[in-house]
């Protein structure tokens, strides 16, 4: 093994390594400490980016070549063979890159986000379990080892929605993603079958396994509907904001960004396929275009506010209550009580919210969680909002309406970061 390969290798377990160890370290009924954690995350994320850096200096600049490391076969069923192929090509490293850097930032950042957190312990097993599933689905050298990290990156996903799982909504809407992407898995599952039967193998390392036009047309569409689920497309995009239910570094990152390019980067890898097939590279085509206008229709909240002179815009549910603002959890203050949108599922219900409405009852401020009209902001005393970005912030206008930072709102800022700067 040379030096790039050793290099794959370490970053690929490295993140299964940490999980093994703190896992262990668990069941064996010692529980590190926040500092300890944060420390280990840190060192192993740094070494590993420093790696990375080194594989896209010899493979991405100097033009090395693809770095491939063969391990033979985990098992063998009579002509069936699972090889245990490493691949980081010209293709794969940017993702293998985006990979450990946003993981390594979500590590860092969610040290101070969910400090004092009962989970603190199990957020940082499942970010580094869906570190080591993503690297491996986005360096296997075989469609067979792309399942393992495939299917290890969807149920740490589900895991991370249900993270607060003494509600009863974010198990709900884990279970709904589990379901999209149980159904799309099916796809990849029996692509990877197909590819067996028709070429007697899945590997790719070497080059993709030979199809027929129609054996080609009918993987690539296989592969495509569990790339959409994955990636979030239309018609299956409704399981991303349920996964919004987790807490905000992975659901901001890790859907956002690593889960959904697991999608993209499997559509690139057969592209060789697409390219026999009229009728899978229309309907890559079509998906994406829908999709995109899809999110664009989405979106428009926030640039419409900041075209009328506001900075956010207030977001209703399907029954036109208010749900919350475009990018943070809405409070109202009203004859000294504060008062916040029911969650109904239709938002996130961010932990800075939960957190803000404990200390609040805490201190003795009755806190409502009811429907709320558009009239009952305009009818209001104050208006604030809790998010990850602002923390709590106060709103002093809405239409044509001045309102200025009330009491419960100082309250509700100085309760937080009390908490927040606290043990």
């Amino acid at each position: 093994m040379d030096f790039s390969q050793a290099l794959l290798v370490f970053v690929v377990a490295a993140p299964g390594a940490v999980f093994a160890a703190m896992g262990l370290l668990w069941l064996a009924g010692y529980t590190p400490s926040e500092r300890a954690i944060s420390k280990l995350t840190a060192l192993a994320f740094s070494a590993s980016f420093v790696a990375v850096a080194v594989l896209f200096w010899k493979v991405g600049v100097r033009g090395d070549g693809a770095v491939r490391v063969a391990f033979g076969n985990w098992f063998a069923v009579g002509e069936y063979r699972f090889p245990l192929v490493l691949l980081l090509d010209r293709l794969s490293l940017p993702f293998f890159g985006m990979t450990v850097g946003l993981a390594g930032l979500i590590g860092e950042f969610s040290v101070t986000y969910l400090h004092r957190e009962r989970g603190f312990l199990r957020f940082f097993l499942l970010l580094h379990l869906f570190t080591f599933g993503s690297l491996l689905a986005f360096s296997a050298g075989s469609f067979d080892l792309a399942v393992g990290g495939w299917e290890i990156v969807g149920i740490t996903s589900v895991l991370l929605i249900a993270f607060f799982q003494d509600r009863p909504a974010p198990v709900e809407n884990a279970l709904r993603v589990f379901g999209v992407y149980r159904a799309c898995d099916i796809g990849l599952l029996v692509a990877v079958f197909a590819m067996h039967h028709w070429a007697g193998g899945a590997t790719f390392d070497r080059g993709l396994p030979p199809l027929s036009p129609a054996q080609s047309t009918t993987v690539a569409l296989l592969l495509l509907l569990a790339a959409a689920g994955k990636a979030a497309q239309v018609p299956f995009s409704g399981w991303l904001p349920r996964a919004m239910e987790g807490p905000t570094p992975s659901s901001a990152i890790f859907y956002g960004a690593i889960s959904i390019h697991a999608g993209a980067y499997l559509l690139l890898r057969v592209q060789p396929m697409l390219a026999h097939s009229g009728l899978a590279s229309a309907l890559v085509i079509a998906t994406g275009v829908v999709t995109a206008i899809h999110g664009t229709m989405a979106g428009r909240a926030s640039a419409d506010a900041k075209s009328k002179g506001f900075d956010e815009g207030v977001m209703l549910d399907p029954l036109g209550h208010v749900a919350e603002f475009a990018s943070a959890n809405l409070w109202i203050a009203k004859d000294g009580a504060a008062h916040t949108p029911v969650h109904n599922g239709c938002f996130l219900n961010g932990i800075t919210r939960q957190r803000v409405a404990g200390l609040l009852r805490k201190a003795g401020i009755a806190v409502h969680e009811r429907t709320l009209k558009y009239s009952d902001l305009l009818e209001a005393d104050e208006i604030f909002s809790t998010g990850n970005y602002g923390k709590v912030m106060p709103y002093t206008r809405i239409d044509d309406r001045d309102l200025q930072p009330g009491p419960i709102f100082r309250r509700a800022r100085e309760l937080y970061w009390e908490f927040a700067h606290g043990g």
